[in-house]
Order: structure tokens, then C-alpha cells, then sequence
């Protein structure tokens, strides 16, 4: 064929062919290492978040642990004056037992 229609083809092929080449290379060149550097940032910001939420959990627990403690240290405080003033009540009634006896 050598009409016009031939070098038009030509052309749409030579069109494409270029066409598809370009798209290929500014794909390969653009938007996959785009891609890669978006999905990366992402899974730093996950990894960010998640030992962001790991040192929280940790630092309510230690205040867990220290509120825990000094709960015991009261009770244990309450306990020794229960038992002094029990103590006391008994020496009283014993000392009062003593006197009437």
C-alpha cells in the first residue's frame, strides 16, 4: 500500500508506539517510586504510632505500678493503727478490769 492511508498508518502506528514507550518510562520513573516513598511513609507513621501507643501503655502501667504501691504503703499504714488502737482498747478494758477487780 501505497496510498495515503499506508502513511497514515504509519504515523498511528509510529504515534502509538512512541506514545506507549513515553507512558511506560515517565510510569516506571514517576509513579512507582512515588508509590514506593508514599507506602514507606506510611509504614513509618504506623510504626510512629504504634511505639507512640506502646510508650503510653508503658507509662500508664508504671503509673499503675506506683499509684499500686503507694496504695499497699496506706493500707499498710491503716492497719498498724488499727491495731494500735486495738490494742490500746484491750489494754483499757484490761487495765479497767484491773482496777475493779
Amino acid at each position: 500500500m501505497t496510498g495515503p492511508g499506508s502513511w497514515r498508518h504509519g504515523l498511528w502506528l509510529h504515534l502509538t508506539t512512541d506514545l506507549r514507550t513515553r507512558s511506560k518510562d515517565s510510569f516506571i520513573k514517576t509513579v512507582i517510586p512515588s508509590s514506593q516513598k508514599a507506602t514507606q511513609d506510611m509504614s513509618q507513621q504506623l510504626c510512629s504510632a504504634f511505639q507512640s501507643g506502646m510508650d503510653d501503655l508503658v507509662l500508664v502501667n508504671s503509673k499503675d505500678d506506683s499509684t499500686i504501691a503507694a496504695s499497699k504503703a496506706y493500707v499498710q499504714r491503716i492497719a498498724a493503727t488499727v491495731d494500735t488502737i486495738q490494742n490500746t482498747q484491750v489494754a483499757q478494758a484490761q487495765f479497767g478490769l484491773t482496777l475493779r477487780g
